[in-house]
């Protein structure tokens, strides 16, 4: 029996160890193929798969050139027996091939074929062992399954987003060369991450940072604009009665209300969903709930033993002094802030509540489905906050009475508005555009 074990850069000749027997041998000896059979089941694990080589590759396989011309000139047969290695086939992905992997027959499987004047026959089969074990592409080790485009281990796909999230700069402190396998994987990050890119992982599919939920966003939003309380604007503060004339008080409140309306632009800008509205849309919602969120918010700060006042743009006030330009609309914040604090509204709830007070229903809204869609979406965020805030769960009908806040401080925009309206008419200073504009949008007509 003659055997010839080829050695070739072919994917398919990589993988494959072979024996050829002559027609003589094989006609001759029919024990001989028998022998194989048990020489392979003796010495080679138990096959899970096989895959039959396709005919057109075999000449290729065949490449000893006096093989080729004392057994397949002469009208031979060749029965070729291919030995497994103990790898899988791998394209140069390093992906497994799929589209020719069967389940092994009981008896390794006999193909015949005609090449030239020759009748050839050959048995195939590829012994990947009692289980499959993936290779990560980076460092070696055991990998769980594809991640961002490529096999990889765990620890591979953890430091490849994390790098990605971070946005994280690596510095190699030798030649950007240093090996990277199971062992020495942590030893060098940017040569890790090189490798990473090297192999195929895709940096566009990782997200760029964790998902924020709804209610996190809205906290944020309402945090960014709050003033800071470490330079609070002192500069009008002060405890005796106010010296300043009629108009120059009215001016004052103008001030107060036209930057506070500014910051309260910023944030609702950074409500997820809000721009997404079309323009004349957001300037309706805007507009509308302007008023309200300056009560609102004002109210929070406020502490009902605490006899001063800290506007969104971080002026402080005495309430004695805001009197003559807000007039009975003070009053009525001051009992709306006592009665909000005495529900100890937390962050989370409150920046819902902000959020709902934008997102609402009004007149001339365009895409009303679309207000409504996220009118519901933090609803729902705000009903999960309260079901889980184990500091609420015991207070009855807490969602409605916080919702029950939205049509109070309608009530209190309409005062307001009735306040701008009695400056107006007293004429003392111009009311500036910002608040012209609002009041106007607010007319029925």
């Amino acid at each position: 029996m003659r055997r010839n074990i080829l050695d070739t850069q072919n994917l398919e000749k990589e993988a494959l160890s072979c024996v050829f027997l002559t027609t003589n041998e094989y006609d001759m000896n029919s024990k001989c193929f028998q022998e194989i059979l048990d020489n392979f089941q003796q010495y080679c694990e138990p096959a899970n798969y096989i895959r039959s080589v396709r005919p057109e590759y075999l000449q290729e396989y065949v490449s000893d050139t006096d093989l080729m011309k004392n057994d397949l000139s002469n009208n031979s047969k060749l029965i070729r027996y291919c030995m497994p290695l103990q790898r899988p086939i791998s394209a140069s992905s390093g992906e497994p091939l799929k589209n020719e992997i069967c389940q092994l027959a009981s008896t390794p499987p006999i193909t015949q074929f005609n090449h030239s004047n020759s009748t050839v026959f050959f048995i195939s089969t590829i012994a990947y062992g009692k289980k499959i074990e993936k290779i990560c592409c980076v460092c070696g080790d055991t990998a769980a399954c594809q991640h961002y485009g490529v096999q990889t281990c765990e620890g591979c796909k953890g430091f490849f987003k994390r790098t990605v999230q971070k946005n994280a700069s690596y510095i190699c402190l030798g030649n950007k060369d240093c090996p990277v396998d199971k062992r020495r994987r942590n030893r060098c990050q940017y040569c890790r991450f090189q490798k990473c890119i090297s192999v195929g992982m895709v940096k566009e599919v990782c997200p760029r940072s964790p998902p924020i939920s709804l209610i996190t966003s809205l906290v944020r939003a309402y945090v960014d604009t709050i003033p800071d309380m470490t330079s609070l604007n002192y500069m009008y503060f002060n405890n005796q009665k106010e010296s300043f004339c009629e108009s120059e008080q009215v001016q004052q409140f103008y001030n107060i209300l036209t930057t506070s309306i500014n910051v309260i632009k910023q944030m609702a800008d950074k409500i997820p969903g809000f721009l997404d509205f079309t323009l004349a849309d957001q300037e309706i919602l805007f507009q509308s709930a302007a008023l309200e969120l300056f009560v609102l918010r004002l109210s929070y700060r406020l502490k009902s033993t605490d006899s001063k006042l800290i506007f969104c743009n971080g002026t402080v006030l005495q309430r004695n002094q805001c009197q003559r330009s807000f007039g009975d609309w003070l009053s009525a914040i001051v009992e709306f802030s006592k009665n909000l604090h005495d529900m100890q509204i937390d962050i989370s709830s409150f920046s819902c509540l902000c959020a709902l007070v934008l997102i609402t229903d009004r007149f001339g809204i365009q895409e009303l489905k679309k207000v409504e869609l996220l009118q519901q979406k933090i609803v729902s965020s705000l009903r999960d906050h309260i079901t889980k805030n184990d500091n609420v769960q015991n207070k009855s009908y807490y969602l409605s009475k916080l919702l029950g806040k939205l049509s109070e401080l309608r009530t209190l925009s309409v005062q307001g508005l009735q306040r701008i309206f009695y400056l107006k008419l007293e004429d003392l200073v111009s009311t500036p555009p910002i608040i012209e504009h609002m009041f106007l949008a607010s007319l029925p007509y």
